[in-house]
């Protein structure tokens, strides 16, 4: 093999790796977005009899994701629910919920992210299950999240869920 050739295979797989590295360790700022929006959804997730440092652990990455404020509005099922919540109180009512037992788990899929300065807005597929005891439900959400900059770090103001059967 002539050394141009090796020395060409070797230098692309350098850029490769370096634009690799460079994707991992600066993400843009829709990606940065949805990692966030997928380690908070991880973090409100549970399990039953979930140890309490691990609780506490997933509270706290669920408040650091959270505006002081965050507008919420859900529509399951012809039911309504809109409320603005302090952080503190969205803390406590996640709390109670672990409490509660059960199994909770929560993923966003096919997020789109759009940027205009230091406001985002997320278009997404929530997919929620729960179950406790003869409890248990599943459903397929539209979910629109509107997140703001604040000191560099993209956090959570507004949640709004509507059930696919609503539509």
């Amino acid at each position: 093999m002539p050394k141009w050739v090796l020395v060409t295979i070797i230098a692309a797989v350098a850029l490769g790796a370096g634009f690799l590295a460079w994707k991992i360790f600066f993400p843009d700022e829709e990606a940065r977005i949805i990692r966030m929006l997928d380690d908070t959804a991880e973090a409100a997730s549970f399990e039953r009899n979930e140890p309490p440092a691990a609780m506490l652990i997933k509270t706290r990455r669920i408040e650091a994701a959270l505006d002081d404020r965050v507008d919420i509005a859900i529509r399951v099922e012809r039911r309504d629910y809109e409320r603005i919540m302090e952080k503190k109180d969205i803390v406590a009512a996640i709390t109670a919920g672990r409490r509660a037992g059960g199994k909770l788990k929560i993923k966003l899929s096919d997020a789109s992210v759009k940027i205009s300065g230091d406001k985002a807005i997320v278009e997404a597929t929530a997919a929620v299950s729960y179950k406790n005891g003869d409890r248990e439900f599943s459903p397929q959400e539209d979910a629109t999240l509107e997140l703001v900059r604040r000191d560099g770090n993209w956090l959570i103001s507004r949640v709004r869920l509507r059930s696919f059967m609503e539509k």
